[in-house]
């Protein structure tokens, strides 16, 4: 395999990626936010931690699918992680 075939396979693969990575994130935020409601929280969130151009595409992701199911949400910078939380206080 050559750069130019190993380029293509990696740019590719980065959306599979991706939407892996949401998925898995989605899918531990809706138990949480389960828990945290039986609880009788109104918050909960996650570290989230990985390469950081895929971090900011799962992040906009994120965000958009938690506003789009009627949460507040807000993401915290850490060293070389972000908790996203989301709320559902309003």
């Amino acid at each position: 395999m050559n750069a130019s075939e190993a380029r293509k396979l990696s740019n590719d693969n980065v959306p599979k990626l991706i939407e892996k990575n949401f998925k898995e994130v989605v899918s531990k935020l809706n138990e949480m936010i389960k828990s945290a409601a039986e609880m009788g929280d109104f918050t909960t969130g996650v570290p989230i931690s990985m390469k950081w151009d895929h971090m900011e595409k799962v992040i906009d992701k994120l965000k958009q699918h938690y506003l789009d199911e009627g949460y507040e949400v807000n993401v915290h910078n850490l060293h070389i992680t972000k908790m996203f939380f989301i709320s559902w206080k309003k």
